[in-house]
């Protein structure tokens, strides 16, 4: 990562052309470099996409310089990637041991789960109702487990944010009524995605979540009423 930086050209100099203009007062990404015992700021912003051919060019800039340049995108493209692998892929972390309470809510239902004793769950969503507490705990071992395939965006906009919090399952976890986590889960094709109650970035998840989900099941007591 540190060699692309350093072997990096410019492409060429725009000179009269701001950091406004060139989307660089909002970059879209920022690498930071400190440098030495002072940890002296340098690095590297870059903003939009340049020229006729403009998948060809993105507009950047010194951090330690206003000069606007041209940076070609195959360099751009090959240092996300490189940077990507410094990115966690934990969705969240939580003290898993802490958890006393889960509510699962489906678009038109809910499960909701407290825990009594070490490994023993009530569903308090369905009184007459009961849950394998190993499953509870399985479950949310999973949730701790989860890690992200992917980073889908950094944002979603607020026309598909409302579409993906109403159709999502929203799995939140509890310790005495205060919120550690809150994940929402959606499927799009042939694709699981999920965001946190800590973040804005929505990632894509593995497949094998949703059967995870499943096998939260709960059964009637025996001999209870229908209910």
């Amino acid at each position: 990562f540190l060699t692309q930086l350093r072997d990096a050209r410019v492409e060429a100099f725009l000179d009269g052309t701001t950091l406004a203009e060139a989307g660089l007062d909002d970059p879209w990404f920022t690498v930071n470099l400190y440098e030495g015992s002072e940890r002296k700021l340098n690095g590297v912003a870059f903003g939009r996409k340049s020229g006729v051919r403009e998948y060809r060019k993105y507009l950047a800039s010194s951090l330690l310089s206003p000069q606007v340049f041209e940076a070609d995108s195959a360099f751009v493209h090959s240092l996300i990637n490189s940077g990507e692998a410094f990115r966690t892929r934990d969705v969240f972390g939580f003290n898993r041991h802490l958890v006393d309470r889960v509510e699962i809510t489906f678009p038109d239902s809910q499960m909701a789960f407290s825990k009594r004793g070490p490994e023993i769950w009530d569903v308090t969503s369905h009184p007459n109702h009961l849950v394998a507490g190993k499953r509870v705990e399985d479950f949310i071992d999973e949730i701790t487990a989860l890690r992200a395939v992917n980073y889908v965006a950094e944002s979603m906009d607020e026309a598909r944010k409302e579409v993906f919090d109403t159709n999502g399952i929203h799995i939140r976890l509890f310790e005495k009524d205060e919120l550690l986590r809150e994940l929402v889960v959606g499927a799009l094709g042939k694709h699981l995605y999920a965001s946190t109650n800590d973040r804005i970035q929505i990632l894509e998840i593995d497949q094998y979540f949703l059967q995870r989900i499943r096998d939260v099941r709960i059964s009637p007591k025996p001999n209870a009423s229908e209910g």
